[in-house]
């Protein structure tokens, strides 16, 4: 059974055309797992990894997007957890509308008090797609500075910032 969260969307959220910027998406995939989590450790573990798929985009409106959470796996070093951030169906019987599957995981070892939530939360991991990483270029390389505003309270890049 996942935990769902309710996330508000804001003006500043959107890009120019009123659709949700890709990766503000990260941002509505913390704040649940921050509400799952809510005083705990797990809640601001640092994030090992994400991956990422964008199924529809999302355009700005008043009514809160859904965000779905359950956990996946969780090992020794570390948790990882599925996440969907969707729409409600608009009519029973109708199916729900996704918008962002997330694959996240946590560099974080579960404490006692967090084993006993995550246990409720299992559910199914997703089934990626395999990504061809054959000969690419290198691309431009250049400097970016970083910003204040990228860092968390520990000093390191946030998710969402290292993600853009």
């Amino acid at each position: 059974m996942p935990h769902t969260y309710e996330c508000l969307l804001r003006w500043a959220d959107m890009d120019l055309l009123g659709h949700i910027n890709n990766v503000t998406y990260l941002d509505y995939v913390t704040e649940a797992r921050e509400a799952l989590f809510a005083g705990l450790p797990a809640g601001r573990a640092s994030v090992a990894r994400h991956q990422v798929e964008f199924v529809k985009p999302l355009v700005f409106r008043r009514e809160p997007v859904l965000v779905d959470t359950w956990v996946t796996d969780v090992s020794s070093d570390g948790v990882t957890l599925a996440q969907e951030v969707y729409d409600a169906p608009a009519s029973p019987g109708a199916g729900r509308t996704p918008h962002l599957r997330a694959t996240t995981v946590l560099a974080h070892r579960l404490e006692e008090s967090e084993r006993d939530l995550v246990e409720g939360l299992r559910g199914p991991a997703y089934d990626w797609r395999p990504v061809n990483a054959g000969n690419r270029s290198p691309g431009d390389v250049f400097d970016l500075p970083v910003r204040r505003s990228d860092m968390d309270e520990t000093g390191r890049a946030r998710a969402g910032m290292f993600f853009e």
